[in-house]
């Protein structure tokens, strides 16, 4: 019985670091760039014992998106509890984006188009984003940040559809992250923000781009 809860215990930890060895590998080289083979010899385990653990490289990218879907959750969340309002939120956000894809090749959003049910997982969280940000913008108003009278159903699927946009097209091998979010998140975020609300998000952002740059 001890022997079978060791061996169990040690699957769990072997799992939870071959799916993080292998999204650092996915970010840093693209998806298709990386055998199984790689990931086994980096972790000094057999290519046999990592195919009783994942059957395939698909598998294996199902449970690296899972793991970066609950742990951008975790950090979105402990982020907006140290803000005292949405505009700070939003510029957290902002930063923490720009900040954890710098590293990432864009031909992980490339070779990312080749595994249809992995996107259509990750399509399926929609309905749980969507409402988070219809609260948010329930939030924003609330506190004065954003105009009552607008539909943010619109705007969310608006920005849906930019989104869908954005990686059909490829715009990331052409534009940055923040080159998107000052370019089209901002502008939007303005044209829905009351005169406190855009007074605040000049103040923030001017603050946090003079920090950045220095």
């Amino acid at each position: 019985m001890h022997e079978t809860t060791k061996w169990t215990d040690y699957r769990v930890t072997l799992k939870d670091r071959i799916v993080e060895k292998a999204f650092l590998f996915f970010a840093e080289h693209g998806i298709k760039a990386v055998k199984m083979d790689d990931i086994a010899r980096s972790l000094g385990i057999s290519k046999r014992t990592l195919y009783e653990i994942y059957d395939n490289k698909e598998d294996l990218l199902t449970e690296v998106m899972l793991r970066q879907q609950r742990i951008e959750g975790e950090t979105l969340r402990s982020l907006a509890s140290r803000c005292s309002n949405v505009m700070e939120i939003l510029l957290n956000i902002y930063y923490h984006k720009t900040e954890s894809m710098r590293n990432t090749n864009p031909q992980f959003f490339l070779d990312l188009e080749k595994y249809p049910n992995v996107l259509k997982m990750l399509k399926a969280d929609h309905e749980k984003t969507h409402e988070e940000f219809m609260n948010f913008m329930a939030r924003g108003v609330k506190e004065g940040y954003f105009r009552p009278d607008v539909d943010y159903e619109l705007v969310g699927q608006m920005l849906e559809a930019f989104s869908e946009y954005f990686q059909q097209k490829h715009l990331f091998k052409k534009y940055t992250l923040r080159s998107i979010f000052l370019n089209n998140v901002f502008i939007t975020i303005r044209g829905v923000s009351t005169q406190k609300g855009i007074n605040l998000l000049e103040r923030l952002l001017q603050r946090a781009e003079s920090s950045h740059v220095s």
